[in-house]
């Protein structure tokens, strides 16, 4: 069975925290976790993830059910994120004080060993090795940002990447427009490793390595939530200066499945 363990916090320079997620324990062990991190404004990008998050969250409660195949999985995924990006973009146009708000979401639905992601905006989920397979960590999504597509078509280097004056510009989030097309993927967990989900507030200040370093001891010993905590101890020692969110899952050593935070 499946472990989930999450923690969201301001930061050091935010006055208001945009990032929000849910974990969801399933009908037959399942986990889904659903996270995002707001944009357009103090209140839209608030708005934005809390109706993102509760609307994927609601639509997979209702849809999931144990025997659910790889591709009903899929399209319950898929239309949870179009069913959230309708509320919020018809939110945006019905509230002017909201115009232009949106969010990144991850949507990770994982069964067994096999998980189900939908992917929109720069948040990220990462895989990562059992320690005992002397194994590291794999970045599973890619940013939808103008500076990835830069780097993609080869226009710029990973080094100008980092100070380029577009490098926070995200062009594709849920609720901007009247659809949005997630990268959607499907892969096995690593056998006695985990995942992590987690908003740019973590990312702009950990490189992978270094999430790997303080990650990996906490699945080893089945203390993930000493391992978030860390984790985003950690972004706010290397200046906090975004609000932070970290959801860690992995399989129980106890095989009772669990959530917090």
């Amino acid at each position: 069975m499946l472990t989930a363990v999450g923690i969201t916090d301001i930061g050091l320079c935010r006055d208001t925290n945009q990032d929000a997620y849910s974990i969801l324990n399933l009908p037959g062990g399942a986990v889904a976790v659903v996270l995002c991190d707001g944009m357009g404004g103090e209140n839209g990008g608030n708005v934005a993830s809390d109706l993102t998050v509760r609307t994927i969250a609601g639509q997979i409660e209702r849809g999931y059910y144990p025997g659910l195949g790889d591709t009903s999985i899929r399209s319950l995924i898929l239309s949870a994120v179009s069913v959230a990006n309708a509320v919020v973009y018809d939110r945006s146009k019905r509230d002017e004080s909201l115009a232009g708000m949106g969010t990144t979401a991850e949507t990770l639905l994982v069964r067994g060993n096999t998980a189900y992601l939908a992917h929109v905006g720069d948040s990220s989920v990462f895989s990562l090795s059992s320690p005992d397979s002397q194994g590291g960590i794999e970045k599973l999504t890619s940013d939808h940002t103008r500076v990835q597509q830069l780097l993609d078509q080869g226009a710029i280097t990973v080094q100008e990447a980092v100070v380029h004056p577009e490098r926070h510009y995200i062009v594709r989030a849920v609720g901007v427009g009247a659809a949005v097309t997630p990268d959607y993927d499907q892969f096995t967990v690593p056998e006695g490793g985990g995942l992590l989900v987690c908003s740019d507030g973590l990312t702009n200040h950990l490189e992978p390595d270094e999430i790997c370093r303080i990650l990996q001891p906490a699945l080893q010993c089945g203390d993930l939530q000493d391992g978030v905590k860390k984790l985003v101890e950690t972004a706010n020692r290397f200046g906090g200066a975004d609000n932070i969110t970290a959801v860690a899952i992995a399989l129980a050593a106890d095989g009772e499945a669990r959530t917090n935070g």
